[in-house]
Order: structure tokens, then C-alpha cells, then sequence
């Protein structure tokens, strides 16, 4: 039997039949108003994301504050011991782990385990969750290379690719709710329409950096939510990141010739030599989202 079609009807988990249709018009409402209940970000992980900010943070109350959170904690050690990151010897007691990974990579560490957890309730769209997690960790991971060999800030790369289809979770988070199912092709309708508010709207609640929504809303490049203004070109920067991160994450086997005629790769004026560089970190990226995946 083939699959329904965007626009059929669904079965609501209450028995009652959903139009697809009707769908995308209370979204919209939901969203304009700020009514859409949102994935809250747990405390301590936003304590720790917080902390990592700071220069002057002592390590020693880093490790206190995660293991107030014994998922986190683990999850920490893991990746820390995972091929991705495992140094000579295996690393027992977290404050080790904190030194082995460094600040930067604690801060997103935690903000990916995070945005990992928060996508573990929706076992109705579990292929999806995966193919979109993958997908945001291809793209930050692929970004923060990409900044780092154009000598831009990776941070900002990093954290925008991480995020840049959260939208995409919030709207899977608000169907669970609905009580209704739908199949991928209408899922993919809902998130064209609607990702972008969505994910704004997360971004506005989790005061996440101002560059990281305007990144998300392509209407305002140059400005925060605040009316805090945004370099142009630097937000115009991630998102030429993002477009040639998809470009490597296409790649299944990437080769120069296949990538120096990309438009991509022409915006962000590569040379050879530069993707003869970034494709050689394509082993430690794939066993980077690997490590992540395993969560």
C-alpha cells in the first residue's frame, strides 16, 4: 500500500480523524502568539553551558555542578572515552575527562547531549529524530572546521550548525502532544511552512547567543531579537558554513574535483589546498558523530 499523501487525513492517538490541512494554520497560531509549549532546557545543563562561557571558570566547580546530573556525567565520560576524543589512557573521574576535553568542547558537548535527550520522547518519529540529529551534528561539526580553516570564529559555527533545524524537534515535540502521526512527506510539509518560526521561538526561550537566532530567521539577518544589532557578514558567514557542511555531508566518498565546482565552495573562496585540508578531518568527524550518536 502506497503511503497517504501529505494532504490525507491522520488518525489522532484519540481515535479522532486530523486533516493535515487543519494542522498548518494552528501551528502558525500557536507559533505567532508564543504559545507553543517548547522543550524546557534542563537546568544544569544550561548552568553548564553558562559556566563555559566564563574565562575564569575553576574546573573543580565545572565537575561539581555536572555531577549534580549523573546522565550528564556519564554521557561526558563516554564521549570523553570515546575514539573521538580518548587520549593514551582511559580517563575514570570527570574532573580528568573536563581537562582531556576543554571548556569549548564541554560547553558543546553538553548542548548536544542535551538537544539529544530532549528528541528521546519522540519514539512516533524515532527514523526522523535520528536522520535529523545526524544532521545536526554532521553540520556543527563540518562548520566548526570549516570557520576554523577560514579563521573565523567556530563557536559560532559550531553552535548555529548544531541548531540550525532545531525547529524541525520542536514541531515533532508539538505533533507528539496533538496526539497525531503523521508520515514523513507531511512532516516535511509542516517543517518547510513553519521550521524557522519554530525554531526562533526556542531560541528566544532559551536566551541562546543573539547570533544563533539571527543564523535560524532569514528575514533579519541583521538584527537580534533585542534589536541587538548583528554583523551581516557574519551571520552571512554560518550560513555559507551550513550550505557547504550539507555539501561534505552529501559526499558519501568526497573527492576535490567533485567539490571545487560547488557553489559553495566558490562563496566561501576555497582553494584546493584548502579542501584537500578540510577533507582529511572526514575520519575524525564521521567517529565524532559517531561518538554523539551513541548517546
Amino acid at each position: 500500500m502506497s503511503a497517504p499523501s501529505a494532504g490525507s487525513d491522520r488518525e489522532s492517538s484519540s481515535g479522532a480523524t486530523t486533516s493535515n490541512s487543519d494542522l498548518s494554520p494552528s501551528l502558525a497560531h500557536a507559533l505567532d502568539r508564543g504559545e507553543l509549549s517548547l522543550p524546557v532546557l534542563p537546568r544544569v545543563a544550561g548552568e553548564v553551558i553558562a559556566l563555559c562561557n566564563d574565562a575564569a571558570v575553576d574546573a573543580r566547580e565545572l565537575a561539581r555542578l555536572i555531577e549534580r546530573d549523573a546522565a550528564l556525567a556519564g554521557n561526558i565520560l563516554r564521549v570523553a572515552n570515546s575514539p573521538a576524543y580518548r587520549g593514551a589512557v582511559e580517563v575514570a573521574a570527570l574532573q580528568q575527562a573536563l581537562s582531556r576535553l576543554g571548556l569549548t568542547s564541554v560547553r558543546d558537548i553538553a548542548l548536544s547531549i542535551t538537544l539529544r535527550e530532549l528528541s528521546q520522547p519522540l519514539v512516533t518519529y524515532s527514523g526522523m529524530v535520528e536522520r535529523c540529529w545526524e544532521a545536526s551534528m554532521g553540520c556543527a561539526l563540518w562548520s566548526r572546521e570549516i570557520a576554523r580553516l577560514k579563521r573565523k570564529n567556530v563557536e559560532d559555527a559550531y553552535l548555529c550548525g548544531l541548531l540550525h533545524n532545531v525547529g524541525t524537534t520542536v514541531i515533532l515535540h508539538w505533533l507528539v502532544k496533538q496526539g497525531v502521526t503523521l508520515d514523513d512527506e507531511a512532516v516535511a510539509s509542516l517543517t518547510a511552512d513553519h521550521e524557522e518560526a519554530a525554531g526562533a521561538l526556542l531560541a528566544r526561550q532559551w536566551n541562546l547567543p543573539a547570533i544563533v537566532h539571527a543564523s535560524l530567521v532569514s528575514a533579519s539577518e541583521g538584527e537580534a531579537p533585542q534589536g541587538e544589532p548583528i554583523d551581516a557578514a557574519r551571520v552571512a558567514f554560518v550560513k555559507q558554513t551550513q550550505a557547504l557542511a550539507r555539501v561534505l555531508m552529501g559526499f558519501k566518498q568526497p573527492d576535490l574535483d567533485g567539490l571545487a565546482s560547488e557553489p559553495e565552495v566558490v562563496a566561501l573562496n576555497l582553494y584546493p589546498d584548502d579542501l584537500a585540508e578540510l577533507l582529511q578531518v572526514e575520519p575524525k568527524i564521521r567517529e565524532q558523530v559517531e561518538a554523539m550518536s551513541g548517546l
